[in-house]
């Protein structure tokens, strides 16, 4: 539910059931601790499809994330302020990505977005990769991405 391990510091590592279908806002929100975010069976695939505002906010540890191959939302600031991760894969069931769902991400240096219909990017990503049938970029999507070096 909505704010379930809100704050809870010791949480190191999340174990993602492949059955879960929504993580709630402020699920996760400031487990300063939690580094990594990992399939509970790894050769089930994750039935994800959204992620709620601020689910993962201020989890600073935060360096990995596993590929969710149906997700369909990101909300608003999902993950903020997650200054440890450095690369995220989008795939191409997104239908919605909050443009600031990577905000103060400030390591966050590859994005890999394998959907159509648009881009976000926090201001340190050096390198992304769209999907060849890219319809659309939102605007001032690479504003301020002055480490941005390819595409």
């Amino acid at each position: 539910g909505e704010e379930s391990f809100h704050g809870c510091s010791s949480i190191t590592m999340l174990e993602l059931p492949p059955t879960l279908h929504t993580i709630k806002r402020w699920g996760f929100n400031g487990c300063s601790s939690l580094r990594s975010i990992v399939p509970q069976q790894q050769n089930e695939p994750l039935s994800l499809k959204t992620i709620e505002a601020q689910a993962f906010c201020r989890c600073y540890s935060l360096t990995n994330i596993p590929h969710f191959p149906l997700l369909e939302r990101i909300e608003s600031s999902v993950f903020y302020g997650c200054h440890s991760l450095t690369e995220v894969t989008l795939g191409p069931s997104i239908i919605s990505a909050a443009r600031d769902c990577f905000d103060n991400c400030d390591s966050l240096i590859a994005l890999h977005c394998t959907y159509r219909t648009g881009v976000i990017l926090p201001w340190a990503v050096t390198h992304v990769t769209l999907h060849p049938d890219t319809t659309h970029i939102h605007t001032s999507a690479f504003a301020g991405c002055d480490q941005l070096h390819s595409i």
